[in-house]
């Protein structure tokens, strides 16, 4: 097995899991989804705490305090360069350690942190100048510049993740807008303000100073309602968060692996001409299949968006009935209904970072339906997508190294769409 084959030996030709609304079995069932959604599964030795043999070794971050690093995992390839793979550990663990704990306060939506204007501190001060770190600042520009309105979603976010915390179906359709009238009038009530510049807008200003601007009218309905987080980044955070920690890996000379989020954003570093594959999954009624690869050599940021869970982290971020209807947070601003295009989206770009290429595909995912001529679109600013119709697995890059698995009872076949 090489170095960038993420398969464990003696993978069957297709895997497929069952979809359940059962936490206890979930939990048990997405334990196996973790180890096979590992973005690149490598052969790990064990390493001893005073000397580390060169290879590749998951970077275990040196934290002192609360930060992101549950949510990603770091690859890195040790021992390559000048320095000792010991040595290169040791800093990694160090570099990437303090980086989890920044990016963590600096995007969180409710916890203050001391002197830090973070998001939170952002959402209790509407209507003052807040000078910003330049990374967050960046992050706001981003989402400016995609005139994405997704941000200003955050009292619906928290409707949402009182469904994706329920126990039982009949607790979940209470809160769920999509099965509860009231529910369904309370969020378009909030996404009516949040999609509406002229009620909130984030006015980005020099010197990495900003304003949330927020109407009186805005205002007092945040008062009635008892609304305190107003801006999150919710489901699209950790795709600037895996940009941020990428960017500070790459200033300190570190580019021999790659990061990638349970949630499905990857950020591959690696110039070597290693090569590297990625699982591409798809939802089934109530299975969920994994008959496919695609490989790739240059370094490639990756989103992977899908309406199931498939980790156990994932049930913060999913609900799923005992019919197999799934509730997410891909929330529409428009109405503040969750919305997906497809089960499974796979897009892939050499240029720019996993933020640009999420905020770019939103406008296609973010909607009932998609068509392969929209997809097709973004192959013109290097966006390339992999998604499936039924078990017909679709591409739209034509120098796409894919294998496609094969199994008697399940059978897929792939499709060139572009």
């Amino acid at each position: 097995m090489s170095s960038g084959d993420k398969r464990p030996r003696g993978l069957p030709p297709i895997t497929r899991i069952e979809l359940t609304n059962d936490k206890t079995r979930m939990r048990l069932i997405l334990l196996v989804g973790c180890i096979l959604v590992a973005i690149v599964a490598m052969v790990v030795g064990l390493s001893s705490a005073l000397n580390t043999e060169p290879g590749w070794q998951i970077i275990d971050p040196s934290t002192t305090g609360l930060s992101c690093s549950d949510d990603f995992t770091l690859n890195y390839y040790l021992g390559a360069g000048e320095i000792s793979a010991t040595e290169e550990q040791k800093r990694l663990r160090v570099l990437y350690g303090e980086a989890t704990i920044k990016a963590y306060q600096l995007f969180h939506p409710s916890l203050m942190v001391e002197q830090c204007n973070n998001l939170a501190y952002i959402n209790a001060h509407p209507n003052e100048t807040i000078a910003v770190d330049p990374a967050l600042y960046q992050a706001f520009a981003q989402i400016q510049t995609a005139k994405n309105r997704c941000l200003y979603l955050g009292p619906v976010y928290v409707e949402y993740e009182q469904v994706f915390g329920s126990e039982a179906d009949s607790i979940a359709a209470s809160f769920d807008p999509a099965k509860n009238a009231a529910q369904a009038a309370y969020v378009g009530e909030i996404a009516a303000f949040a999609n509406d510049e002229k009620h909130i807008d984030l006015e980005l200003l020099e010197n990495n100073q900003v304003r949330l601007k927020v109407s009186e009218e805005y205002l007092a309905y945040i008062q009635q309602n008892e609304l305190t987080r107003l801006l999150d980044f919710s489901w699209m955070k950790n795709a600037f968060i895996v940009d941020y920690l990428a960017k500070t890996l790459l200033n300190n000379g570190f580019s021999n692996g790659y990061l990638a989020s349970f949630d499905g954003f990857t950020r591959n570093l690696d110039t070597r001409g290693e090569q590297y594959s990625f699982n591409l999954f798809n939802r089934e009624e109530k299975n969920i299949d994994l008959p496919a690869v695609f490989r790739y050599k240059k370094p490639t940021s990756i989103v992977f968006l899908r309406d199931y869970p498939i980790s156990a982290q994932d049930e913060e971020l999913y609900y799923v009935y005992a019919s197999g209807e799934s509730v997410t947070t891909f929330i529409d601003p428009a109405d503040g209904m969750q919305k997906n295009a497809l089960h499974n989206l796979v897009s892939y770009s050499e240029k720019g970072g996993c933020a640009q290429l999420l905020l770019q595909i939103c406008s296609v995912y973010l909607r009932d339906s998609v068509s392969a001529g929209e997809l097709n679109e973004l192959t013109a600013s290097g966006i390339y997508s992999i998604w499936f119709e039924e078990r017909v697995l679709c591409y739209n890059d034509k120098n796409l190294d894919l294998q496609v698995f094969q199994s008697e009872d399940v059978i897929y076949t792939a499709s060139y769409a572009g």
